[in-house]
């Protein structure tokens, strides 16, 4: 039973502290899932081109050892998203739109 007690621990802490650049990663890629990309204003040069990239910024993270969540915002509104294990603290992560 401690051998268990310590294991749980040790991947409720792994889950909370390790590095998590992939999750937030995907996260970022499901938060600009079905952003709308800003029209040019009439003022814009001739021949220019709306930006192909998202424009969303994470401006709230908060991590658990079952899951992550994130709020990503931009002039357009705010996007929810929460990230978590296949298996509870083990597993590859999912992330969904909230």
């Amino acid at each position: 039973m401690f051998v268990l007690c310590v294991v749980f621990s040790v991947a409720a802490v792994v889950n909370v502290f390790a590095d998590n650049t992939e999750v937030e990663a995907m996260a970022g890629r499901i938060a600009c899932e079905g952003a709308t990309v800003k029209p040019l204003p009439p003022s814009a040069p001739p021949g220019s081109k709306p930006s192909e990239t998202c424009a969303m910024t994470m401006t709230k993270l908060s991590r658990t050892p079952f899951a992550q969540s994130f709020e990503f915002s931009s002039r357009a509104g705010t996007r929810r998203v929460r990230c978590s294990r296949s298996l509870i603290l083990v597993g590859d992560y999912a992330c969904a739109a909230e």
